[in-house]
Parts: C-alpha cells; sequence; structure tokens
C-alpha cells in the first residue's frame, strides 16, 4: 500500500529539545485564578444556554456540563477559592441550572459526550442526589441494548458511559453493587463486538480508538486484565521507532497526530492507569511510555490554540517535570494572546468548555497548582 501524501507538521519548533534551555513554570494559583475568571466572565452559567461553538452542550467534552465538572473538582483541590465572589462548589451548581435538565436522553451517542448523562452524573456528585446515580444507570443500561453494536468508543461509544459509571461508583460507593452490575453488560458488549470500530475505521487512540476501551473496561473491572493482556501487548507492540502511533490500526498516517484523541500522549494517560493491572508488564510498559513521553517533548508544542484534547496543555500533563512545566509556560494568557498575533496559534473555535477551552487550561493549572498531575490524569477518562 503506498504510503499517503504526508500533511503539514501539526507542531512547532521545541526551542528547549535542541538547546536544553527550559522555561520556568509560572506561578500556578495567579495563573489558575486567572483562568477561572476567563471562563466567568466571558461565558458565565447563563438560561437558555447559548454557545457559539456547539449549538447543542456535549456533556463533559464542551458545554455548562464540562464547566461544572471542572468546578466541582475545584471545589475538592481548593475548597475555601473564592473566584468573583463565590467559592468553586458555588459556581458548579451555577452551571449545573443551565438548562441541561431538560435535555433529552438521546443525542450526541452514548458516551462522555451525552449531555443527559453527563449533567446527571456531575448534578449527582455535587449534590450527593442518589436519583440522579439512577437515572445514569437506568439509562446506561438502555443504552447498551438499544445503541448500535460498533459504538464501543470513549468519546460517544459505550467506553464513555463506563467512565461515567466510574466517577459515580467512586463517589457513591454505596451505589457501587448496582452500578458494577450495570457495568458487567456493557463490558461484555465491548469485548464481544471487536474489532472496534468508529466510523467504520478502526482507531486505536483514547479518544475514539481501541486503548480507550481497554483503559476503561479495566479501570471498571480490574478481572479482565488476562483476557485484555494481549490486547494491551498488541497495543506495546504497535509503539512505532518515534515513539508515536498511528491513528488506524496498521495504517499510515498523512499527519502525525501528538495529542490525547490520536497518538502519545493518550497513550501515556492510559498506560500510567492500566500499569498497576499488569505486573508482568510493567518494565515493556516503562519503556514505552519513555518512549513516548521523548515524541511528545519534540513533537507536542502543537499548533492549536493550548487546550487539553489538541493541544499544549494536554500534552504537558503527559509529561514530567521539568518539561511540563516548560510546555505549560506557553499555556498562560499572555503567551496565548502573542502566539494568537504573531501566528504562532490558530486559535480554538470553543473558547471555554473543558477539552477545547479555558476550563482545560484551567484544569492544567488546578491540578499543577496540588502538584497532582499524576493522581488526577485526564478529567472524566484517568482522574479517578
Amino acid at each position: 500500500m503506498a504510503a499517503p501524501p504526508i500533511s503539514p507538521p501539526k507542531y512547532f519548533p521545541n526551542v528547549a529539545f535542541l538547546d536544553g534551555e527550559l522555561s520556568s513554570l509560572p506561578e500556578t494559583r495567579q495563573q489558575l485564578i486567572q483562568s477561572l475568571t476567563t471562563i466567568l466572565r466571558g461565558s458565565p452559567p447563563r438560561k437558555p444556554w447559548t454557545d457559539s461553538f456547539k449549538k447543542d452542550p456535549q456533556g463533559l467534552w464542551t458545554g455548562p456540563s464540562s464547566i461544572a465538572y471542572l468546578f466541582f473538582w475545584l471545589s475538592k483541590t481548593h475548597p475555601n477559592l473564592t473566584i468573583e465572589k463565590q467559592l468553586a462548589i458555588d459556581w458548579c451548581l451555577a452551571y449545573l441550572d443551565c438548562g441541561s435538565d431538560t435535555h433529552p436522553v438521546s443525542g450526541n451517542g452514548v458516551g462522555v459526550k451525552n449531555e443527559f448523562l453527563a449533567f446527571n452524573t456531575v448534578k449527582a456528585i455535587a449534590t450527593k442526589d442518589l436519583t440522579c446515580v439512577e437515572k445514569v444507570r437506568s439509562a446506561a443500561a438502555t443504552f447498551n441494548t438499544e445503541a448500535p453494536a460498533v459504538e464501543s468508543e470513549y468519546l460517544s461509544g459505550r467506553a464513555g458511559t463506563l467512565a461515567l459509571l466510574r466517577i459515580l461508583r467512586h463517589w457513591f460507593p454505596e451505589a457501587s453493587e448496582e452500578l458494577n452490575q450495570t457495568m458487567e453488560p456493557i463490558i461484555k458488549h465491548c469485548l464481544d463486538n471487536q474489532p472496534w470500530k468508529f466510523r467504520n475505521v478502526q482507531y486505536i487512540g483514547a479518544a475514539h480508538g481501541s486503548i480507550g476501551i481497554i483503559t476503561q473496561i479495566i479501570l471498571c473491572n480490574p478481572r479482565y486484565s488476562k483476557e485484555l493482556e494481549p490486547d494491551l501487548i498488541e497495543h506495546l507492540d504497535a509503539q512505532r521507532d518515534n515513539g508515536n502511533w498511528f491513528c488506524r490500526a496498521g495504517e499510515p498516517d498523512r499527519a502525525e497526530l501528538v495529542q490525547f484523541c490520536h497518538g502519545a500522549p493518550g497513550f501515556v494517560f492510559s498506560l500510567l492507569k492500566l500499569r498497576p493491572h499488569f505486573p508482568k508488564l510493567h518494565s515493556q510498559i516503562d519503556n514505552v511510555i519513555k518512549l513516548a513521553r521523548q515524541c511528545i517533548w519534540e513533537q507536542g508544542l502543537l499548533n492549536k490554540e493550548p487546550n487539553l484534547c489538541h493541544g499544549i496543555t494536554g500534552n504537558a500533563l503527559a509529561l514530567e517535570s521539568p518539561q511540563r512545566d516548560h510546555f505549560m509556560s506557553y499555556a498562560t494568557a499572555e503567551r496565548i494572546q502573542a502566539g494568537s498575533e504573531d501566528g504562532t496559534f490558530v486559535m480554538s473555535d470553543d473558547r471555554y468548555g473543558l477539552q477545547w477551552g479555558e476550563a482545560g487550561r484551567a484544569w492544567g493549572w488546578m491540578v499543577l497548582d496540588i502538584n497532582a498531575v499524576e493522581e488526577m490524569g485526564w478529567p472524566a477518562y484517568t482522574d479517578i
């Protein structure tokens, strides 16, 4: 098969990779407060919710529930921090009062993009409302029997449903038995419907592909580690010499994608959480993570405005300090403004949401401020 034409690089050169001079990390608390203030002033809680990026909210990807999830976690990491005269939990509840309670059960797939599932998950953990837990659990069980068999990926498929159920299980241990019972047929459905495809393509990355599905299954029920070990080994062996992975199983890419959705960063987040469940593979996993981080360090300063999903912020969180600090120095408001003016950055369509906007940058500053990047990982993917 002839290789496809190569697209222009999606990153700019990492000067520190060439000369070894790293930028220092800005004051994280100041950056966090500035980022949160930008969200509250630019996209405050409102009903009806309007957004120039997506007409309808997209669960924990973009929209009010995604911002509420950020503020929920902030209420745990910084419970006494006041932003615009209110505590984080108050802002969380305000973003939960933007009309998503009337959003239909169907729509935006069955994963973390589903507004009904995401809203009720965040409302449940923010208010300790067991009726919201039951809404998610009941909808998840229905989706598993009615959704197309191929819908297993994280963003809009069954792996995303598992991630939301796992969040609920963490914050509602008293409901663990019922939630586990809901997870089990979803897991079995995923395992019985391989190879996993999204839009008829066999992706292997975190957001749309098989490593994301494996990650959510194992984190829901580690007893499947033995069954999935051959699949994980296959993914480890698929790493290329440059530390990255192709987007599609066995197919060269037109572009070298180094981001959470496709490529090395998503694998790093997954493997860090999977490692404890595969003791025989520790050495291989460690070597794969090391090589993947080298790839991110060389090719991870992406041209997109710094964000979690397709940008520098997400890639930074896949690194260790001081390389992480160097990457995050590009995510300050000042450097983003300068980068947009000189053409370094292509501005994001989504100004404020969690995965593509300002809320994702706030997530980065939040976890850096408490030095908990490894523990909290990626929001709604490996944060618990």
